[in-house]
């Protein structure tokens, strides 16, 4: 019996750039057309032959395009890009939800309690609402997002584990009774 291997990909790639909107792609050379996935305009893999670089194989393709394409970029930008995306870095600006450093001076241990009770049954509902179980940690990165301290999201917990509203599963996993 023969033993399965890895067999290295030497199929043959044409790189070359979108005649329209000037993106690096690669196409399989026994292909007819390529469709550009910025502009989506349709290339005869024919009509590229003369100007396009020949690549063996799926990944030194892909990779030899993502060269090209940065390279493009810093022509084109005149540095060296930035490509995280726009939301990467979220902060919460939800004023109501952000406690003051005074808060804690201003009003009592029980009217905190209150108002951590009401974020943390807002954070259930969100959770229940994208969820039908979520993980423990879950809970605790969307109560530390609202500056919940870890004591109180700990309280938190057992408190509506006994009222019967969050149900604990197993793993540390949890379900909002419906």
């Amino acid at each position: 019996m023969e033993e399965a291997r890895w067999k290295k990909d030497e199929t043959p790639y044409f790189l070359f750039t979108c005649e329209k909107c000037g993106r690096w792609l690669y196409v399989k050379t026994m292909q007819k057309n390529k469709k550009c996935l910025s502009c989506r305009k349709n290339h005869d893999v024919n009509s590229i032959k003369k100007r396009a670089e020949i690549v063996k194989g799926i990944n030194p393709a892909a990779r030899r395009v993502k060269e090209l394409q940065h390279e493009l970029a810093k022509r084109e930008l005149g540095g060296t890009p930035d490509f995280r995306a726009e939301n990467d870095f979220n902060i919460n600006t939800n004023k109501s939800y952000q406690l003051g450093k005074n808060l804690k001076e201003k009003i009592g241990s029980e009217e905190r309690q209150d108002y951590y009770s009401d974020i943390f049954r807002d954070i259930l509902l969100i959770l229940s609402r994208s969820y039908d179980f979520f993980p423990k940690y879950l809970i605790e990165m969307k109560a530390e997002e609202y500056n919940i301290p870890h004591h109180e999201i700990i309280r938190l917990i057992k408190f509506y584990v006994i009222k019967d509203l969050l149900i604990p599963l197993k793993n540390d996993y949890f379900r909002i009774k419906k």
